[in-house]
């Protein structure tokens, strides 16, 4: 149980106007301005509330306000929907912070409660599954309210284009999503088959209302596609340029028989030898690209003769089970075939990243 509200604090409640919502992102952008290299902007919250699309209603946003003239925010959090692969929905909680003047209140937990009890009301049937990433100093507390950690293993491979041949019978592009015909691409990418059993349920809405416009808001993040000589898309793989200089794969989809080295070894040497155009550009045909990437795509298809290590671990990704472990079919179906299928934990909770 939460403690007692503060007789100054209001109740939490979804926002009801556009005014709300401008209040909101200054709040969340000025909590959120430790984080480093570079702090998101009020845009950023902005553009990734609108850009959801299944939870871009004001009642997404919940929010404790003081009791006063001003009805000034001092906590919030984001309630993220996602259809879940196994059927049902997930409640994702994102974005929680309180005013640094009420912190060690109860207010997060009670924001957290909130968030779940909304997600209730709004789909059918009931989420079934919680998700949330947060700071490692925070997984104690998210801990205390039933919430489990996922360790995500990120490895390291180091892939050099003048060791490397495209496959014949393929074509490698940076897909233009303000194209004319970006839509229909982002169809393609929709139905392709995933590089790993995905928890989240990523459909054609997904791809044409988030993954476009954040990908065009993403200054440092291009998608390639691999194409047959027919046209047809049998790859796609979103990379992303880190301030090391670094790329990760933050998503990739694979068609049914495709290699995964193969697809990542045509879209490396077609970066090394982009124009100066792509926002992945740079490098020549003889650097040495060094890819991070989760170490689950390394256990279903080993890089043999490439140098892998172990890269950094993010232990900030947290699930929880909204139903009875012990007496809901439906969970423990979900979490055995996912154990099943990766061999422990719920490690692909968190890959692709781009899905929360």
């Amino acid at each position: 149980m939460s403690a007692p509200l503060s007789p100054s604090l209001l109740p939490p409640r979804g926002l009801v106007s556009e005014e709300e919502v401008q209040a909101w992102a200054t709040f969340v952008a000025g909590s959120f301005a430790f984080k480093k290299p570079v702090p998101p902007t009020r845009d950023h919250f902005l553009r990734h509330f609108r850009n959801d699309p299944y939870s871009h209603d004001k009642a997404c946003i919940r929010v404790i306000m003081e009791d006063d003239a001003q009805n000034e925010i001092v906590g919030s959090a984001r309630l993220v929907l996602r259809p879940l692969s196994t059927g049902g929905w997930a409640a994702g909680v994102a974005e929680v912070c309180v005013a640094p003047r009420q912190r060690g209140k109860g207010l997060a937990q009670r924001l957290v409660q909130n968030v779940l009890a909304t997600a209730a009301s709004l789909v059918s049937p009931k989420p079934s599954l919680s998700m949330l990433h947060c700071s490692p100093s925070l997984v104690s507390m998210y801990a205390g309210m039933g919430y489990v950690p996922v360790s995500t293993r990120w490895v390291h491979v180091w892939l050099k284009s003048t060791l490397m041949e495209q496959a014949e019978g393929v074509s490698v592009q940076c897909l233009d999503f303000d194209a004319s015909n970006s839509a229909e691409v982002l169809q393609e990418m929709a139905v392709l088959p995933s590089a790993v059993v995905e928890v989240i349920a990523r459909d054609v809405p997904y791809f044409l209302a988030w993954t476009r416009n954040e990908v065009l808001a993403a200054p440092h993040t291009d998608v390639w596609g691999v194409r047959a000589k027919s046209g047809k898309l049998l790859a796609y793989c979103s990379l992303r340029r880190r301030v090391d200089g670094s790329m990760m794969l933050v998503d990739m989809r694979v068609s049914v028989g495709e290699g995964i080295v193969a697809i990542i070894r045509d879209v490396i040497n077609a970066v090394a030898k982009s124009s100066a155009t792509s926002t992945l550009d740079g490098a020549s045909s003889t650097d040495e690209i060094e890819l991070c990437i989760p170490a689950v795509l390394v256990e279903k298809d080993a890089m043999t003769g490439l140098c892998v290590e172990e890269g950094e671990t993010d232990p900030g990704w947290m699930y929880k089970p909204l139903a009875d472990k012990l007496t809901s079919e439906e969970w423990q179906t979900f979490i055995a075939r996912y154990r099943a299928q990766e061999g422990a934990n719920v490690a692909h909770l968190v890959w692709p990243i781009d899905h929360f």
